[in-house]
């Protein structure tokens, strides 16, 4: 069986308890406005070109029969319409090659085995002091393939978390619960928006409940604060509300990105989010201010 995946961070200290390997899983059935990868959406990533590390050889405009690449007065252009994602450009190009560099295709679709085999020595290392993370995307939309992965870790015996939108069927979740130790649970109840979505909200709770009431097993609440988006005084009551009902006293406060465009450009988007950067710091304190004057506490690692 495959699994899809964008991205491996060998080791974090910020993705559930202790330090952590974390596997970033292709596709994503939500479009949050803020996202920090948005081409990780799609079943497949667009072409990732970063301008930066382009030095204008024109290898790639030489080797794409498609006539995506085109360099002229020194600016490399990228016709995205008539990409096939061959990837004989970045074969091509001086400046990349499969994990990073001017041009990237970073989506891989690999049997589940090898890819634990890759993955096993780091997770050998954190094994007493943490363990592995899969985030995304969307990773219960794999759920059979994850739930595969999972049982060769817990056959080492690794520590298992999930990062999730909790915005899906109650049924994915149950495909996996008895395998995860920590959920990562996005609190995502508007994506666009400034107003709660009575459809998410519906989805996201069954899902909390579900989860909040399984054995053995943690559940990490985090709250993206997002100026103009989430920061107002019915998301946050009705966040502690679900926190309540579920028995969840602890909270961790995700601040906005400052680096979210760097992936819009890459994909070739616009994104101009100053003025999400200059409120994010206080929106951020504004949302402490809220979550321990009604006693719930912040996480920490």
């Amino acid at each position: 069986m495959d699994i899809k995946y964008f991205n491996i961070d060998w080791i974090s200290n910020n993705d559930g308890p202790g330090k952590r390997l974390v596997l970033f899983l292709q596709k994503c059935h939500l479009e949050c406005a803020w996202c920090h990868s948005p081409h990780s959406q799609g079943e497949c990533s667009p072409l990732l070109f970063f301008s930066g590390l382009c030095i204008k050889c024109g290898a790639c405009v030489d080797s794409c029969t498609s006539n995506v690449h085109t360099i002229i007065n020194d600016v490399h252009q990228i016709e995205r319409g008539l990409c096939l994602l061959c990837g004989d450009c970045i074969k091509a190009c001086p400046s990349s090659n499969e994990e990073k560099g001017a041009l990237v295709l970073p989506t891989k679709s690999v049997d589940v085995n090898i890819l634990y085999k890759k993955l096993r020595p780091q997770l050998l290392m954190l094994k007493d002091i943490g363990g592995i993370t899969i985030s995304g995307g969307e990773p219960l939309l794999q759920a059979e393939a994850v739930k595969l992965l999972l049982k060769l870790c817990k056959q080492d015996d690794i520590n298992t978390a999930i990062e999730t939108s909790g915005i899906i069927s109650v049924k994915n979740y149950k495909i996996l619960s008895s395998l995860v130790d920590t959920w990562l649970l996005g609190f995502r109840l508007t994506t666009n928006e400034e107003k709660i979505d009575g459809k998410l909200l519906k989805i996201f709770s069954e899902s909390l409940s579900y989860l909040s009431k399984l054995p053995n097993t943690q559940i990490l609440a985090r709250i993206p604060v997002i100026p103009n988006h989430n920061t107002f005084d019915e998301y946050y009551n009705k966040v502690l509300e679900l926190l309540n009902n579920n028995n969840i006293q602890n909270v961790d406060l995700l601040k906005y990105n400052a680096h979210t465009s760097h992936y819009y450009k890459a994909i070739g988007k616009d994104f101009n989010d100053k003025e999400l950067i200059d409120l994010t710091n206080s929106k951020y304190e504004n949302a402490k201010t809220y979550f321990l004057t009604n006693k719930i506490t912040l996480y920490e690692n």
